[in-house]
């Protein structure tokens, strides 16, 4: 889906850079360890932000990347607060 928006928004009328920093197989745990990195590497404020986790925080709970429902929840609004405290105009989807 990143693909998409790249195309859609990076393309012909160049309204914006897509930037991924996704980790395929990363859960909140890790991510959260990861994100005021990336948030200090961030030049800009952008324009929209996203956060997609959940599926490889679900995993069975033998599994290590499972993330029990109550530390997801927390681990997103600590990565949500950081975010708004860094880009307070930002909107996060």
């Amino acid at each position: 889906w990143v693909a998409k928006l790249q195309e859609a928004y990076s393309s012909s009328h160049r309204v914006g850079d897509v930037l991924n920093r996704g980790y395929s197989g990363y859960t909140t745990r890790w991510a959260l360890l990861q994100l005021p990195h990336l948030i200090a590497q961030t030049a800009n404020t952008p324009a929209l932000c996203t956060l997609f986790f959940g599926a490889n925080d679900a995993a069975v709970p033998a599994s290590s990347h499972y993330v029990p429902m109550e530390e997801y929840q927390s681990n997103l609004a600590a990565m949500i607060g950081m975010m708004r405290s860094a880009w307070p105009a930002c909107p996060i989807v």
